[in-house]
Parts: structure tokens; sequence; C-alpha cells
């Protein structure tokens, strides 16, 4: 063990308690440990010279060792001790003891050897320490390096005993390239680290994204599958395979498509949730809408068999029809009978998207900042980061802007004059141009300021030191001093030495981040409008699904069962009708609507007098009408002919109570 001690510029004095000779145990004795004589003497000899010794003890042996010292000497010597918290093995014994070890300050030889005496009397170990401090650090690093040989050592005999083929023995390599990068993951963070990963792994110690992910990737998803109930059914699919991970783990599937879904199992349930919220946003459950809270539109001189029956009626806030406050929370579920509801959706999340694509944006450029401030690139944040967020606000945040200055200011029942200004402010056009220019001066901002700089930075740092040799060639003494010149420092806080780099090729990789940057900001904005496109395609077939699949599963299809058969008895009851005398010619028949390659099933039996998706090639009789509401088409009839199993008729009367005529007979042809 070494002990390294320095010089003192002051000694101060030894407090030590006596217990013994009557002397207070309370009392401090001081004494000094360089007299008054010495210290004038100082000034004529030169100055003193302390000599000192070190060495491990006997924690327990401390206390009478301390005191012998100041006995035997006078209080003229200064004792230093720190306690060694792991324990030593006694080589003569064998047992662990606890020492401490300490530093004794004395001047001249006739203490030294009074000292070393009282350490051999108390047993203690001295150790050589050397007095200047430059050989103090090579004892240093010798005994370190002998314990590096016995650890290495120890090792490898280890190895050999447990007989592994792996060697523990690591030789750590000098390199300047960047170490790997590696993130902890947990079960739940590791499949977004696995999608960050496929595009791209981020540089040691910069800042993971993978965190941000978590609520970004199924949020953005969730914009494009917006449905209440399809999100119920992905999150209730992802819950249970959270929680039944490891059951399902315990079977090892070599299916590599339930591997993936299995992996997922945390990305599938949070896109479940989120597409659960944003379809409580859109007001969308399996293309379907929830009044909760009451539409905000009432449409005047309509009644209510009518809004829902034709379903072509165009609202327009303009006409009064609005009641001058929004809906509490989403989209107004009137919108779901609007003629106009996929103009009023796509103008929404048309905007929504670019917002949200924008935003998007400006936080991945602001992570960018935290790497250069961690790293220390200031070169990076004024010659890349400022002019990248000029670039981007000023063009396309700028347009955000817009959106929410027309929202605001064109409010839905303020009536413009439709050849109004095509500014929304006075000076739109002035600050337009102004903006647009900042953003062009961005581009070879980005461009060329870096490598210019940088260059700059090589010619000033080449001159210094050709400065410098011209000096130490010419004898000047002032040539061996050091240089001490800021630019010959890396320009760079990461990334490597930017002075050993070929000027064309700084230029060549500046400009090729330039142009990704540029053109990635329109494409990606753009790209953004996926969003909103699919999440149209989305709506629309839910729509499809619902009219052609759902409805049919859980409603009853014509109220009986067999269409074809309910249009074969309209046309016999038609035909009867117009043919008896004592009978009205009138016939309502009750249809289930349906879209019909872009028409209404009603509309095209009206038209053409054929069911042509369940009874083609058969004319009806002109006298019968298809109406998709049951209570429209009931409530003027005589007779009720009901074509459908008698399970049903409980649920449709019930419907029909108190809406038809009360002396209307009914009768069924299904048993």
């Amino acid at each position: 063990m070494i002990i390294c001690g320095g010089a003192m510029g002051l000694l101060m004095c030894c407090v030590v308690e006596q217990h013994e000779g009557g002397v207070n145990p309370t009392e401090s004795m001081t004494r000094a440990l360089i007299s008054d004589d010495s210290i004038a003497r100082q000034s004529t000899l030169g100055p003193v010279q302390l000599g000192f010794v070190a060495g491990v003890i006997l924690r327990e042996r401390i206390p009478p060792f301390e005191r012998m010292l100041w006995r035997a000497c006078r209080g003229n010597v200064f004792l230093r001790q720190a306690e060694i918290e792991t324990p030593l093995e006694d080589p003569s014994t064998g047992d662990n003891v606890y020492k401490s070890v300490f530093i004794i300050f004395f001047q001249g030889d006739q203490l030294k050897t009074r000292v070393k005496k009282i350490c051999e009397g108390f047993r203690a170990t001295l150790y050589p320490c050397p007095e200047a401090p430059g050989d103090r650090r090579e004892m240093a690093m010798g005994v370190m390096t002998r314990i590096e040989d016995l650890n290495t050592l120890a090792l490898r005999r280890g190895t050999e005993r447990s007989g592994s083929s792996v060697p523990p023995i690591l030789n750590r390599m000098e390199t300047l390239e960047d170490p790997p990068t590696y993130n902890h993951t947990n079960k739940f963070t590791s499949a977004f680290q696995t999608l960050i990963d496929s595009y791209g792994i981020a540089s040691y110690r910069e800042m993971n994204p993978a965190p941000y992910t978590i609520i970004t990737f199924p949020f953005l998803f969730a914009v494009m599958f917006g449905d209440l109930g399809h999100g119920l059914l992905m999150a209730t699919f992802g819950a249970w395979m959270v929680l039944k991970e490891k059951p399902l783990a315990a079977k090892k599937s070599d299916n590599e498509i339930w591997n993936i879904f299995f992996g997922g199992r945390y990305i599938v349930l949070l896109m479940g949730l989120f597409s659960m919220y944003t379809g409580f946003i859109y007001n969308d459950v399996f293309s379907k809408s929830l009044n909760i809270f009451g539409s905000n539109w009432e449409i005047k001189n309509l009644t209510k068999s009518y809004v829902v029956t034709i379903q072509d009626h165009m609202l327009d806030p303009a006409e009064g029809d609005y009641i001058d406050y929004p809906y509490p929370i989403g989209m107004d579920p009137v919108w779901q009978l609007a003629k106009n509801k996929i103009i009023f959706q796509n103008s929404f999340k048309m905007k929504i998207s670019i917002i949200l694509g924008i935003i998007h944006m400006l936080f991945g450029v602001s992570m960018s900042l935290f790497n250069y401030l961690y790293f220390n690139n200031k070169l990076s944040i004024f010659c890349e980061f400022i002019p990248q967020v000029i670039f981007l606000v000023f063009l396309f945040f700028y347009m955000v802007l817009l959106m929410f200055i027309k929202w605001f200011m064109y409010f839905p029942t303020n009536v413009f004059d439709k050849q109004c200004d095509a500014t929304m402010f006075a000076g739109q056009i002035s600050i337009q141009k102004l903006l647009f220019a900042c953003a062009v001066i961005c581009v070879p901002w980005m461009l060329l300021a870096k490598p210019i700089y940088i260059m700059r930075s090589q010619r000033k740092m080449n001159y210094s030191v050709s400065h410098q040799q011209m000096q130490a060639a010419t004898g000047n003494g002032d040539a061996e001093q050091p240089i001490h010149n800021n630019t010959a420092q890396p320009i760079s806080g990461h990334g490597g030495e930017h002075t050993e780099e070929d000027l064309g090729e700084m230029f060549i990789h500046q400009g090729i981040h330039t142009i990704e940057y540029v053109l990635g900001s329109v494409s990606h904005t753009a790209s953004y409008l996926r969003l909103w496109a699919l999440s149209l395609a989305h709506a629309q077939l839910s729509e499809v699904l619902w009219n052609m699949v759902l409805s049919k599963g859980l409603m009853l299809p014509d109220w009986g069962g067999g269409v074809a058969l309910g249009s074969a008895i309209a046309k016999i009851v038609g035909n009867n009708a117009l043919r008896l005398p004592n009978f009205d010619d009138r016939v309502t028949m009750y249809v289930y609507e349906e879209i019909i390659n872009g028409k209404k099933l009603t509309d095209i039996i009206n038209e053409t007098h054929e069911n042509v998706k369940y009874l083609p090639g058969y004319k009806l009789p002109p006298n019968v009408v298809a109406i998709p509401d049951v209570v429209e088409a009931a409530k003027d009839a005589d007779i009720l002919i009901f074509v459908l199993p008698h399970q049903f008729i409980r649920t449709l009367c019930s419907t029909l109570l108190g809406k038809i005529k009360p002396t209307a007979i009914a009768l069924s042809l299904i048993k």
C-alpha cells in the first residue's frame, strides 16, 4: 500500500485528548510543531524541511499509538490517519483484521529515529514513500500495474480451473471510431425500439427517439383508423395478448405472422386505444354516429322521418340551421345524415393532417438541438439548426397559422360576400413575400456557412503553425512556448476532427444534407396528407362494410328474411290492387336502404320498377312504391302484409304501435 503525502505550507497544531495524569479529558493540549526560533531561523537558513513516514497499523492500536507519539516526541509530530474499510488478511494467522493507514510529519533526524522505533514497537508496517511528487506518481502507477497483473492472473487461473471456452479477460483498445449504441429496453419498449432501429440507429450518446414514438406512432395510426368500434376490437385483441403473454410466450410458436403480432402486442393495444379516442372525436362507430349531447343543428320545415329517409339535406350554417355554439366534443352527429358530409369531413381531416404533420416535423428538428447542446456543437446550432427551423416555420408553419386565422375569422355563422378579397388580413402579401425570401436565404445558409467556417479555421490554424515553425527556425526563444490557439481545436464536439476532412468532401456532404432537408420538408408535408386520405378511405370502406355485412347481421333485412319473396308478394299485391275495383291501387313496400352502384336501392326500384338486387328480371307494377322507412311505409295502409318469421313480428309491432291506422289489419305469410 502506498501513502502519498504532499507538501504543507502551514502545519496546524496537533490536538490530543489526555485521559491520564490528572488532566481533564476534555482539555485540549496543543504545542507548536515548529517553534518560534525555527521560524526566525527560516528567513536566514531557508525553508524548513519536514520528514514523514507512512504505514498501516491495527485499528484498535491507534489511540495508544497516538498517545505514545505525543508523549515521546513532546508534541512535535503531526499525525493523520484514516480507516481502511476493507478487511485485510493477517499473513501469520490468516484472520481478517481491520487496519488504519497513517502518515506522520516531523522535523529532524532524532524525531525520525524515535518515530520509527515507536512504529516498530506497535508492530506497524511502514511503506516507502518518495518525497518528490513525480516519484510518488511513478510509484503509484507501478503499484496499480502490479495489482492489475494480479487480477489478470487470478482471472486466468479461474478460467483454467473452470474449463470455460470463453476467456473473461477483455483487452481495451484505443480507437477514434464511435462506440456502438446500446439502448436499454423492456418488453413494453422493445417493439418501439425495433421499429426505430429499422429506419436508423442513433449515434453514441445521441437522444433516442423511441420513447416519443410510443405516443406518436399509435396516435398517427389512429388518425387514419379513427373508429370507436374498430378500435375497440383492436384494443381487445391487444389486451388479450398482453394479459395472456406468459402462456402464449411459453408455447414458442414457429408461425412468423403470429410472432410478429405477439411481438408488437403493446403496439396493437395502444393503436386500438388511440383509435377509440380518434373515433370518439370523429363520432364514428362502424360508420355510424353517437348522439350523446344532442345535435346543435335545427333543420327547419322538415320532418324527422323525411330527414332520416332522404339523407340528402345540405347543411349550411348561413341558412339559420346552426344553433350558434359548437358540439361539446368531436363531430356533430347530424353530419351523418348530411349531403355534404364528405366535403366537410375532407376539409377538416385534411387540415388536421397538415397541422399534426408540421408539429411533428418541428418536434423532430428540435430534438437535434438537444444533441448539439449535449455535444457542445455550437457551429451546427448556428449553421444547421437555426436555418432549418426558420425554413420550416416561415414556409409551412405559416400555413398552419393561416388555417387557424381562417377558423377564427370566418366563423360558420358569419356571411361573407363570394367576391371577397383573396387575403385574410392587411399586408398579407408583403408578409408572405418577406417570409419566402427569408426561407430562400436559409438554403445557402445551410449549404455554405459550415464548410466556409471550417475552411477559414483550417487556414488560420495552418498559418499559426507555420508562424511558430518560422520562429523556431530563426532561433526565437518564444517559439518554445506552447501554442494556445482556439482554432486548433476540433470545430465540432461530435463526429470527428473536421480539420482532417477534405474540402470537396465537406461541401458534398453538406450539400446532400441541405438538399435532403429542403426536399424532405416539402415531401414530408405532402406525405402527412396520407393521414387524411387513408382516414377517408377507411370511413368509406366502413360504410360499405356496414351496408353490406354488419347491417344484415344486426338488423332484419326487409323485416322478413326473404327479400326476394317480399318483392314477389309486392308484385302480386300490386297487380291485384290494380285489377280489383274496390281497392285503393296504392301499394307501399318497405325496403332496407342500400347503395347499388352509387345509387339508393329504393330510387332504383321506383325508377325502373324492378328489384335489381334481390329479384332481377321481374318488373313490379307501377303502383308499388319502395320506401326505406317502415313507419312511413305503413302509416296510411289499411292492410299490412308481413313477410318475415313470427318471432320478429313482436319487434315490428312495437315499432309501429300508435303510428298506423287503428282500423288497419295485418296478415303474415311466413310461418
